[in-house]
């Protein structure tokens, strides 16, 4: 099999993670890299499927089962009187699934072990990409002069798991599993973001915590005590290790 080097699009990641189609996705990558987009056969269109179960480390069960669903959702098409396995392209994947999202993400991982931690870093990503872009929209139009610093997290940016999960359509535990699934093979970066709690820049301190709902409308259950000054349990901080582009489909 050739170098893989490929931009999956954004929204086939989201499609493919909400609808626990993985396996499905892998089978038709393999496919779309091991040929020109034409797959010739010799009697059936099944006889290369323990040729891929090797290659993928799945069972041959699951690949006919993978097989079956993709040429049923018409992602790769049968010819039967040449013989060939035609694999559709992007462009009309992302017509056919009303994908409406131009931006892809580069995998170029050949042995596809990592594929459902990528798809998930692509999502973190996307939507934490997404939040950026609308709280400096926000901060625009309120006029303020700059967003909330983070010169000692550069490249970080915060996602609550609960926003995560409103823009996948998941429960925010499936969506804070994501997060460790893409951190689990480097695609992402995590780093807790935890401050101390000020007014007017002084420092509150942990003799202020049973007060502390009458000095400010803060969420109690997020506060903790510090060796001395109270802190603040904010979302994580993401940093990005994969690449998210423009792509026309």
């Amino acid at each position: 099999m050739k170098e893989l080097y490929t931009s999956i699009p954004v929204g086939l990641c989201q499609y493919c993670i909400y609808n626990r189609k993985i396996n499905h996705l892998k089978v038709y990558l393999y496919l779309k890299f091991t040929s020109s987009g034409h797959v010739k056969y010799i009697s059936n269109p099944f006889e290369k499927t323990k040729e891929i179960a090797e290659y993928l480390n799945l069972n041959e069960k699951t690949i006919k089962n993978c097989l079956n669903w993709l040429i049923k959702e018409s992602w790769i098409v049968i010819f039967s009187s040449i013989k060939s396995i035609r694999i559709i392209s992007y462009t009309k994947l992302c017509r056919a699934l009303d994908i409406k999202t131009k931006r892809a993400s580069i995998y170029e991982n050949n042995t596809f072990e990592d594929l459902k931690n990528f798809c998930c870093a692509v999502l973190i990503i996307y939507y934490r990409n997404y939040k950026r872009w609308c709280d400096r929209k926000s901060v625009s139009k309120k006029g303020h002069t700059r967003l909330r610093s983070y010169k000692r997290n550069k490249g970080y940016y915060s996602l609550p798991c609960l926003y995560l999960a409103k823009c996948i359509g998941v429960s925010k535990k499936t969506a804070y599993t994501y997060k460790q699934l893409a951190k689990a093979y480097g695609y992402i970066e995590i780093r807790k973001n935890i401050n101390p709690l000020e007014i007017d820049g002084v420092k509150l301190t942990n003799d202020h915590k049973n007060s502390l709902q009458m000095i400010m409308d803060i969420n109690l259950n997020r506060v903790r005590k510090g060796k001395k000054y109270l802190r603040y349990v904010e979302a994580d901080l993401i940093k990005s290790n994969i690449i998210i582009k423009s792509k026309k489909y």
